[in-house]
């Protein structure tokens, strides 16, 4: 997804969201400088407010998956103290600040729900948005809820490049499915499911040692904290999975490297410190490992890894409960 369809998408959200009068993209600087953009929303001579600024964003790129992650910040503003004629308004902060988060979470929840039916690409919101109150900014006087978030999208590149078509040695396969030399992918579609074990057929190969994975619920990419891939089927989430939801998973293998997958659960624990026993492999030595307190996802900065052992270095509890993913390339 490029950055051009992701503003879209947020200002075709805007147009729906109640309460919500204009949407932007630009520098946080532009809340001040109101002109007309790329907007669904009738802006007439200038903004209307409350408004949504979708203030340019940072992204990073995951070549190997093949997925961009957005880090964006959006403002929703309101006038304090007058309104768009000059005429005073007597509303409190406090009352200005509820209007905002009433329309922010709007917002969200009008986002979650289209993502499936506008984007079924693979999109999903990581972790949980972050908001922050602010009152009196610039020169308007504006009052605003700050949210920030984390949107993971598919990549979106031109480039084409063409793999011989030879099927790797000792690796029975149909042509179609091979694309090169090396690389093996395969997957399946699970409409209209009535459990959350969705059992792997498209071949014979083992799941857990696939080079990548990716799962789509509704056309919703999933986080790895959402699934358990075994050998031959995956398991979802049983808070993310609900009866008659639509999944769609890919999964790419190479003949010259594979991975290996592990997960451990360590339920009401009593030290910052666990002990990795699902396999004997080297925890230093891995291609990715991924924590979780009480299924949160932690920075890397919030915990210390060692051959066996994980200790989380802030945010633990006694009680909490941790939850270790890693993999290893072979």
């Amino acid at each position: 997804m490029t950055l051009i369809q992701l503003s879209n998408l947020f200002d075709a959200v805007s147009a729906t969201t109640l309460g919500l009068r204009s949407y932007w993209f630009g520098w946080p600087s532009d809340r001040i400088r109101p002109r007309a953009t790329n907007s669904a929303v009738d802006l007439g001579a200038g903004a209307l407010y409350p408004r949504m600024l979708f203030a340019v964003p940072e992204m990073t790129q995951d070549w190997r998956n093949n997925k961009d992650t957005y880090e964006c910040t959006l403002y929703f503003d309101d006038l304090l103290g007058y309104t768009e004629a000059g005429e005073a308004d007597d509303s409190t902060q406090l009352e200005k600040w509820r209007t905002l988060m009433n329309i922010a979470t709007a917002w969200l929840k009008t986002l979650r729900s289209s993502l499936s039916s506008l984007l079924p690409d693979g999109v999903a919101i990581v972790g949980e948005p972050r908001f922050t109150l602010d009152s009196f900014a610039g020169s308007q006087r504006l009052i605003s809820v700050v949210v920030t978030l984390q949107v993971v999208t598919n990549s979106s590149c031109g480039a084409t490049v063409n793999f011989p078509e030879a099927i790797p040695d000792g690796i029975a396969w149909p042509p179609q499915d091979v694309i090169s030399g090396e690389w093996i992918k395969s997957e399946q579609v699970f409409e209209n499911t009535t459990s959350p074990v969705l059992s792997w057929t498209a071949n014979a190969l083992d799941l857990s040692t696939a080079w990548s994975l990716d799962i789509f619920m509704n056309g919703q990419g999933l986080i790895p904290r959402q699934y358990i891939a075994g050998s031959n089927s995956v398991t979802i989430d049983a808070a993310t999975w609900y009866e008659g939801a639509n999944f769609y998973i890919r999964a790419l293998w190479s003949s010259v490297y594979s991975r290996i997958r592990a997960e451990q659960y360590f339920d009401a624990t009593t030290s910052n410190t666990v002990t990795w026993t699902a396999n004997a492999l080297d925890l230093t030595d891995v291609f990715a490992i991924e924590i979780y307190v009480n299924e949160l996802s932690l920075p890397p900065d919030q915990f210390t890894v060692a051959p066996t052992q994980v200790t989380i270095d802030s945010g633990w509890f006694a009680g909490d409960n941790i939850h270790i993913k890693a993999i290893w390339n072979t």
